[in-house]
Formats: structure tokens, sequence, C-alpha cells
């Protein structure tokens, strides 16, 4: 493929007037023609089948010359295998005309007889400063689509150049392959060691094949091989664009069988006993023993020659037969057991009976469940259960064995005895039910008699509370069992009902208690809960006086009235002082106010520790100064108070005389203060005097200038 390329061509009016313009600049031009240039870049690679790729254009002027009057190219491609999509990023920075890209049949020939099409774009600056940018210069991406497999080619060629300069272009190249798969690959299998197996395959897109373990390259579709052991064997499919695939089948070799032992234990045995031959085999499929035994499966089975027999094991599968061989003697017999059996052969718990036996031919006898060996004819025991016994007889050639069984029997049991009702009333009946085990015979007693050895039912009327017991017999023991039937013979009887104090204050307990025989049902109103036992107490806490009744019931009363008794709880309150009154409520000193009061549930009634009238009434007082009065009322229940105050208005101090003598001193003397006042309690005289006499007094001041003194009465 030519990789540059030097084509002039003048096609267009456009282009002729460009050339003058270069041609009237020929002086400018270097002395030996510089090169233009083409680098083409692929995005990928290499792009795969049905892929998009760009191609980009990368310009450069060997001399290094960036101020030309512009070029124009062709890329050649092959449109049987790739599809032009599209121009991007077209530099078009200092083009007198604006490029853009033509695609059309091939007009120049780029040498390669493969392409047909070509994309057409040119680059003109009149002014011959193009591209006059920093070089090299992206001047286009061009887009195509991979479509099918094969070697293709980008060509580029200049179809306009500037001046005396020449082109040099890129080629790109492109490979593409088809999908590479191995569609199948299978093998003879299984096969027998020594025996060839034919390796089959098909494949899509290989250009090469291979397979491993010794077999190499291959070609068509098939390979015979001749593994002595399992094989897993790898096709290995490659193509030109160095793609690889691969697959594995594997080859199962089979062996012939092997016999690895056939024994038989014992070797030797007794007429009508057996052996066990026991093998070990690798690789069969199907294994079968001679002398009758047929087909076998597992690693062993019992066989009973009446005489020494040969027996030949044979192992199959489908490479083959192996047979291996054992021997069995027969010599002897076995002891017989000519009877065995137990007497009695039922016996009660406790007590026992007699194993006898007959034997012939056996040199040791033994009883299993405890008993162990024996010698004689006969062995007692005393099971405490039924109980199989084995005896087993063994001579040289083996045991033989026999069984007896001894039945125990136990006293009958009684599973249920009960009453319809465990409590009547005198003159009803109740209905006895039973059921019973390995009874003989049954009875109840208080005149019942004789009943069903295993369940029934029967009526009875007790005059009076009745105990009966009933009895299960079998001739091993007696079981009894009892109910018991509650003859209520009339209404309850209440024994007692007090409580601990008639007489309470509001809010303290007190305990009712109650004695009642013959109830089944009791109960105490108010307030008390229901269903209590028929003797007991509780205590409550009445807040006023109550009456409380007991009720006793029985079933025998239904449709009568409860017997009932009664006790009452009187209940006091605390004293209550309803009103504590002075009128009037302030008086002036040396007056008097009336106090009047009412009081109820009182025992008696003080003021201020002064004993009164209980009930209400009025006192006359005069107290000197403000003062409260205390009410008390008080019964067994507590004390009750309420208070009042009187207040007492006092007169204001009234100030008679205030006077200094002398009035007017010079610093250093004194003056005498005197005052006389009357209603007063204190007086206080300012400037450093202080307290005062508050009737009347004296005192001398000495003040060091003129001074006002203020009496506080």
């Amino acid at each position: 493929m030519p990789k540059s390329f030097l084509t002039h061509r003048l096609s267009t009016i456009v282009i002729t007037t460009f050339f003058i313009l270069m041609l009237g600049c020929v002086a400018a031009m270097p002395a030996s023609a510089a090169s233009q240039i083409i680098n083409l870049s692929s995005s990928p690679s290499s792009p795969g089948l049905g892929q998009s790729f760009t191609v980009t254009a990368t310009y450069d002027v060997s001399d290094g010359d960036n101020t030309l009057f512009g070029i124009g190219l062709h890329f050649h491609y092959d449109s049987s295998q790739v599809t032009f999509n599209n121009c991007s990023n077209i530099n078009s920075t200092n083009s007198s005309i604006t490029p853009s890209c033509s695609d059309q049949a091939e007009t120049d020939s780029d040498g390669d007889s493969s392409t047909d099409r070509e994309v057409q774009i040119s680059w003109t600056n009149f002014s011959g400063e193009w591209p006059n940018q920093t070089l090299p210069l992206d001047l286009v991406d061009l887009s195509f689509t991979m479509d099918s497999a094969g070697t293709t080619s980008i060509n580029v060629t200049a179809y306009e150049l500037s001046g005396v300069y020449t082109f040099s272009g890129d080629s790109l190249d492109y490979t593409v392959c088809d999908t590479l798969s191995i569609d199948t690959f299978t093998a003879d299998s299984p096969v027998c060691s020594g025996t060839d197996s034919t390796l089959s395959w098909t494949t899509t897109g290989a250009t090469s094949l291979s397979i491993d373990n010794g077999v190499g390259t291959v070609t068509g579709t098939s390979k015979t091989v001749s593994p002595t052991v399992t094989t897993t064997y790898t096709l290995t499919a490659q193509n030109d664009c160095g793609d690889s695939v691969t697959d594995t089948v594997t080859v199962t070799v089979d062996n012939a069988p092997s016999i690895t032992s056939f024994s038989a234990l014992p070797t030797s045995i007794c007429s009508g006993t057996s052996s066990t031959l026991s093998w070990t085999t690798t690789g069969a499929t199907s294994l079968s023993i001679d002398q009758g035994v047929g087909t076998v499966t597992g690693t062993n089975t019992d066989v009973s020659p009446t005489t020494t027999t040969t027996y030949t094991l044979t192992a199959t599968n489908s490479c083959g037969s192996v047979t291996e061989t054992v021997t069995v003697t027969v010599g002897g017999s076995l002891p017989t057991i000519t009877s065995f059996s137990a007497l009695p052969t039922s016996i009660c718990s406790g007590t026992s009976s007699t194993l006898s036996w007959t034997t012939t031919g056996a040199t040791i006898l033994s009883i299993d469940q405890g008993v162990g060996t024996v010698t004689g004819t006969s062995k007692s025991v005393s099971p405490s259960t039924t109980t199989t016994y084995t005896l087993t007889a063994t001579n040289d050639c083996g045991s033989v064995t026999d069984t007896a069984t001894v039945t125990v029997n136990t006293g009958p049991g009684i599973t249920s005895f009960s009453s319809s009702k465990t409590t009547i009333c005198q003159g009803d009946s109740v209905t006895l039910s039973w059921a019973i085990s390995n009874a003989d015979s049954a009875g109840i007693d208080n005149g019942v008699g004789p009943v069903n050895k295993t369940s029934g039912s029967t009526s009875v009327t007790p005059s009076s509370t009745t105990m009966y017991t009933l009895s299960a017999i079998n001739t091993c023991d007696t079981t009894t069992q009892t109910v018991t039937v509650t003859v209520v013979e009339g209404p309850p009887t209440i024994n007692s009902f007090s409580v601990s104090s008639p007489t309470i204050c509001s809010g303290d307990p007190v305990t009712l208690s109650w004695d009642v025989t013959g109830a089944s049902y009791i109960s105490i109103d108010p307030g008390m809960p229901t269903g209590l036992n028929p003797s007991g107490s509780m205590d409550v806490y009445p807040t006023e006086t109550t009456t409380y009744t007991l009720s006793a019931s029985n079933l025998c009363t239904t449709g009568s009235p409860d017997v009932t008794q009664t006790v009452t709880v009187t209940v006091n309150d605390t004293p209550v002082v309803t009103s504590f009154l002075a009128s009037p409520a302030n008086i002036s000193s040396g007056g008097s106010t009336t106090l009047s009061w009412n009081v109820a549930n009182a025992d008696t009634v003080k003021i201020d520790d002064i004993t009164v009238n209980y009930i209400s009434g009025t006192k006359l007082v005069s107290p000197t100064s403000t003062t409260t009065y205390t009410i008390s009322a008080t019964n067994g229940c507590g004390t009750t108070t309420k208070q009042i105050t009187v207040g007492v208005d006092c007169p204001v101090p009234v100030i008679e005389s205030f006077t200094a003598t002398p009035a007017q001193i010079t610093s250093g003397h004194t003056a005498n203060l005197s005052w006389t006042i009357s209603g007063a309690a204190s007086a206080t005289i300012d400037n450093g005097v202080g307290t005062v006499n508050a009737l009347s007094g004296n005192k001398n001041v000495s003040p060091t200038e003129t001074t006002t003194y203020t009496l506080t009465a």
C-alpha cells in the first residue's frame, strides 16, 4: 500500500485563482521542495466488526512554514467493507472558503485497487496565510463503520498543494475477523482401554485448530485418539486476529473389572448351617455366583450347601468379565432341641414356673433372661413380668434355639370408680360408675353386691353419708377403691355470728366472726366477698351505722329462704362545731362582746378550758387587748376546735406639754426638756436622746448648734 502521494489538480475556478496568486509568489518559495504532510490516526486502533471508528487527519509541513495557500485532500476507502458516516471537528480557521466534506465515487487514484470511494475536503487562503496556527494541527475527524470482516485501508491523497510543495500522506490498515466460536466438540465415550475414540468438532471463523494431550494441530472436523486412562481433551481455535477460544471433552476409559478378594467364612461348616461368601471388586457393573446363587449385589451373601461346594464369582462390565473361586467344606451336623416348655405357662407375680427341655447332640445349653448355662432337663424361674425364654443348644457345628413364654399375671386394676354427685340431699339417688382391668370378679359393699368385672354403673340412695368400696378380684390379688357420698340431712346451722365491737368511731375497723355448719354457700352483706369459708373472720370499715346479714344455704335449701343472722355496728362521728361567733368582732378598750356557739355530737364543750353549755350558748367577755378565743368540742371519738379573734381598739396618746428651758442657750450650756403625756405606752425623743418615760419627765441636753427635738408617743 503506498504511504505518500503527490497530486496536483486545478479543477475549479476558485482553485485556478488560488494558483494564479500562488504563482505570483513563486520567488518566495523555498529553493528545494518541502512537503505538506498528513498523518492519520484511528480511534479505536482496531475496530471490531460492526463497530464505528474515527480517523483524525493531522497536518504538518516539513519546513515548518504555517503560512501557505492551503491544501485539498481525498480520503479513500473500500465501501464494500467500510461505511462513511460523517465529518466533524473541521478546523476552518483562516480558510477563505469554509471547508466541508463530500463523499463521492473515487476520482483520484490512491494506488490501492481495493478502494472505490473517497471523502473530499479542502482548505484555501488567498493571501497565503494558511493555516497560520501552531503545527502540527488536527484538520478533521472522519467517522466510519466497519461493515464486514477482512483487510481494508483508509488512504489519503492530495489533489491541491501550495506552490512547489510535495505531499506526504498516511495510510491506515485494518484487519477485521469474523466472530470466532467452537460450535461443537464431542467424543466417543466411554471406551474400553486399548480401543479408539473419535473426537469431532465444528467451528466458525477459525484459521487454525489444535488439541492438547499430544494430538497437536488438526484439520478437518475429527481426529481419532486412543487414551489409556480417562482423559480431558482441549480444542483450541484461533483466527488471524490473534483471537482464540477453547472447549473441552472428556473420554472416559473403562478397564475390565477386577476381583480383589473372594472368601468364605467359615470355610468349613456343619450340615444345615451356613457360610458367608464375601467379596470386593472394582469396576464391575454386575456380579453373579454359580451353584444356584445367581446375580448378587453388595459385598456378601449366605450359602448353605449340603456337600462340599466350590463357588465361582463372575464380575462383568462392558469391557469383559473376570472370575474367582472359593470352596466351602461341609461335615458334621447341628444339635436338635426336641422340646422346650414352661409349666405352668401362666403364674402370679412372685411365684415360679419350671422350664423343661430335651435336646440331642448339644455340648452346651444356655437360657437367656439372666438364667445362663444350664444342665439337666429343667430350671425353675420367677419372672416379675411376662417373659419369653430362649434355649440355645450348641456344638462344634453351631447353635440352634427354641423359645418358651411364661405369662405373669398381676392383681386386678381399677381404672376408675366415681359417683355422679359427691353431695346429695336426703332421699336423693346417685350413680356409681367403674372401670376395671384383669379381674375375675367384682363387687361393691353397703348393699350393692356383685357387679360387672370390667365396667358398669348402678344407682344407690344412701340415707346418710356413706363410703362405698369397690373390690376387684382375680387369682393373684384383690384391689379396692372407695368413693364417699355425703348426704345433707337438713338446712345449714349458723352457730355464731358476732362483731368485735358493737360501737366504733367513723373510720375505725371492726372484726366480723362466724361459724356455720352444713352450708355449701355463705355470704355476708353488705360489701363482703362471696364464697366464704364455713368459719372465719374479716375486718370491715363502716362509715355509718351498718347492719350486717350472714346468709347460709346448701343444695337442700333450694327454693327455701336462706338461713340468716344479723349484727349491727353503731358508728359514732367526731364532734362538729357548727358555729363560733363574736358580736361585735371589734371593741374599744374597756368594752364587751358576746361569744355564741352551736355544737353537735359533743359530750363536753370548753372555751379556753372553761366548760360551757355543750349544745349551744352565749358568753359575755371584756378583753383588754385583742384576744383569740378557742372552743373545743369533745366526745369518745375525739375533739374538734374552732377559733375566733376579738379585736380591742386602744385610744390615741396625747402629748399634753413638751418644753425646753431655756429655749436659747450659748454653745456649751445645757437646756432642760420636760414633758407630760397621757394614754401612751412608750415615748422617744430624737437627736440622740432615745426612749423616755411614757407619762412625764425631763432630760438635759447640750446641743452644739440650734436643734429641734421631736417627742414621739
